[in-house]
């Protein structure tokens, strides 16, 4: 960790001891505000490190979390250099002017590349295609491309930005022309989400999708208002958001929803038993309602993992549109095994449920012309009789009973 704080942070104790070198009435609320909004991204650039250190890196890295990796890292330096710029601003030791324009250069040469690994994160996640991605790379760098272009010639045509004889910074003509480029990677990646999502087979996944579609939201409302207010700086801020928001969003998902049907997994169940067992409401009975696909061996056998695998899906999906009740909990144990846990009034109520999940089974394999079915067989189990008097003991008697239907 102090390894990483240091390759980041020597660049602000190099301008700080130099900073010590200038004149003390060069010191006003301009600087107290630079200061404070320094300590602001040291505060962001610990928070992305943390993000970048707490995760696991097995050997073989998915290239999705490469991309991640290096959004955050491009973050990082970016940010750096944001803050680089505001200690520097006005301040006249030798070599400031210099250090400032070199800076301020290296900083709109690096603006767009965060998002741009941003779009080549969501193009994979939606895609799951490398092959793809690297055909599209050409066109995907090109607005980086564009702005390396103008960022050249700024020292000739002074387009990006100027600094005066002062040391001051100053917008270019084409500054606010320009922005927006930056903006087309998080626009076209938005696109891309909100797509997916909409073809998305389950209600976590689609979840998933609008959690990316939104990165947009926070950096494009504080990239509208440092554009209209002058001296802000609230991009990255923003951004640092975003990537927080996802990552959360990704780790909750890692932990407690099977990837395949996202629904949620083994673990989770057995959490939300334990706490739910506690305190079943009056007049209600707790029930849990064990599934297992029928058959299932015989779809991956005669059509491959990959048809198998859209059967898991698919279930899950009838699942989930069946299971309307806010208050019903759904899970993948495992295999073809799902879960449902509920609270009902009676066991009628349960086999209504499972009626009408037959049905939509039924449905499903009439209006797709499957194949193959997606017929079920169901043990039900009550908490709280004298023979489940545990969460173990309740999921014993479902699966015991599961597979006497089976067998029937």
């Amino acid at each position: 960790v102090w390894a990483y704080l240091y390759t980041f942070l020597f660049p602000f104790s190099t301008i700080y001891d130099m900073l010590k070198e200038s004149k003390p009435q060069e010191w006003g609320m301009h600087s107290m505000h630079t200061i404070l909004y320094s300590e602001i991204n040291i505060f962001g650039i610990l928070i992305l490190l943390l993000l970048y250190l707490s995760q696991r890196r097995p050997r073989n890295v998915p290239p999705d979390q490469k991309l991640f990796d290096a959004m955050l890292l491009s973050t990082i330096w970016i940010i750096v250099l944001d803050s680089g710029m505001w200690l520097l601003d006005g301040k006249t030791f030798s070599g400031a002017w210099a250090l400032n324009y070199i800076f301020s250069t290296l900083y709109f040469l690096f603006t767009p590349v965060g998002s741009f690994f941003w779009l080549l994160y969501t193009d994979y996640k939606v895609y799951d295609d490398t092959v793809r991605l690297k055909k599209r790379l050409p066109l995907y760098i090109l607005p980086l491309l564009i702005t390396l272009f103008f960022v050249a010639l700024n020292p000739i045509k002074d387009w990006f930005f100027t600094v005066d004889a002062a040391n001051v910074y100053h917008r270019g003509i084409l500054f606010l022309p320009l922005t927006p480029l930056t903006y087309v990677y998080l626009a076209y990646a938005a696109f891309l989400a909100l797509q997916r999502a909409q073809k998305s087979l389950t209600r976590a996944e689609q979840r998933d999708y609008l959690y990316i579609a939104a990165f947009i939201l926070p950096p494009l409302l504080g990239g509208v208002i440092q554009s209209l207010h002058y001296g802000l700086s609230l991009v990255w801020v923003c951004t640092i958001i975003s990537e927080l928001l996802i990552y959360i969003n990704v780790q909750n998902r890692e932990l407690s929803t099977d990837w395949q049907t996202g629904l949620f997994n083994r673990r989770q169940l057995e959490r939300y038993l334990e706490n739910k067992t506690q305190s079943v409401p009056d007049g209600r009975t707790l029930y849990l309602v064990l599934l297992d696909i029928d058959g299932f061996k015989q779809i991956n056998d005669a059509y491959g993992h990959a048809v198998g695998d859209t059967a898991l899906t698919q279930f899950a999906t009838l699942l989930q549109s069946v299971c309307t009740n806010r208050s019903d909990f759904l899970a993948r144990l495992g295999g073809d095994e799902f879960t449902i846990v509920c609270e009902r009034k009676d066991a009628a109520s349960v086999s209504e449920t499972l009626a009408r999940l037959r049905g939509a089974t039924d449905a499903w394999i009439a209006d797709a012309a499957a194949e193959y079915s997606l017929n079920f067989s169901a043990g039900v189990a009550a908490f709280g009789t004298p023979e489940t008097p545990t969460v173990d003991a309740l999921l014993r008697k479902a699966d015991t009973l599961m597979y006497e239907e089976k067998l029937y």
